[in-house]
């Protein structure tokens, strides 16, 4: 359907399509601006997409990058470091107890992959705004969490750290490789709004905190609290006689 058949509700939802990368009420305060001229169907350009990069340019906004093969490329590149990440945060305590190294090494690998296909995420901009356009991102973005995150970046970060502190004897490296991603992912919650390429860093550490919950359930699932003589405890098996 070209601009001249399409009625003025139609063009109007065209527009928000191709501004969808932007935040929901800039989007809407930028098309009520307009739905006035598109109703009266005067002086419309023929293409939606060439009317919203004007808009763009107008308002001094990042351009839509045509071309999508990059942003696919960066999605698929998140979608495997959030699923990696996710499984190391579920392993970075049962690797050193149990025989999973072959899961572990799947692990890396698949963050080495991601790694590599996240070597095309700077040319995004820092907008983004090819890849929060994509139909499965905006399909999943969720404008009322931005309110919550600021109280998600610490709680995250105490989910990463939190095998040290609940672990009877951390090794030193557990506890500089933990801690430092816990600043990290605290560090890199607000850079994130400001540049949303922090992403895919941002989400990864996201995945890992959520796979490190994974791993405590089935840690106090499995076993329980025997409080020693000294004070401390220790995890016993729930099938200990």
């Amino acid at each position: 359907m070209n601009a001249r058949e399409m009625t003025g509700e139609d063009y109007l939802r065209a527009v928000r399509a191709h501004l969808a990368d932007l935040p929901r009420e800039q989007v809407e305060d930028i098309v009520a601006d307009i739905a006035p001229q598109i109703h009266e169907g005067g002086g419309r350009p023929e293409d939606p997409r060439d009317y919203a990069d004007e808009l763009r340019r107008a308002a001094g906004l990042p351009q839509l990058l045509r071309g999508r093969v990059t942003a696919r490329v960066a999605l698929v590149g998140l979608v495997l470091g959030v699923t990696s990440a996710t499984a190391l945060g579920w392993l970075n305590l049962w690797a050193s107890r149990y025989d999973n190294q072959i899961q572990l090494l799947i692990a890396m690998a698949g963050l080495v992959l991601a790694l590599l296909a996240a070597t095309v995420v700077p040319r995004l901009g820092p907008a983004a705004a090819s890849f929060m356009a994509l139909p499965e991102v905006s399909a999943v973005r969720f404008e009322f969490a931005r309110s919550l995150q600021p109280g998600w970046w610490v709680v995250r970060s105490l989910l990463i750290v939190s095998p040290v502190l609940l672990a009877h004897h951390p090794s030193w490296l557990q506890v500089v490789g933990l801690c430092s991603l816990a600043v990290t992912a605290l560090w890199v919650g607000p850079m994130a709004r400001v540049d949303r390429r922090w992403l895919w860093l941002s989400l990864p550490l996201t995945g890992f905190a959520l796979g490190t919950v994974a791993m405590l359930t089935g840690v106090f699932w499995d076993n329980a609290i025997y409080v020693t003589n000294e004070g401390g405890y220790e995890l016993v098996s729930r099938d200990w006689p």
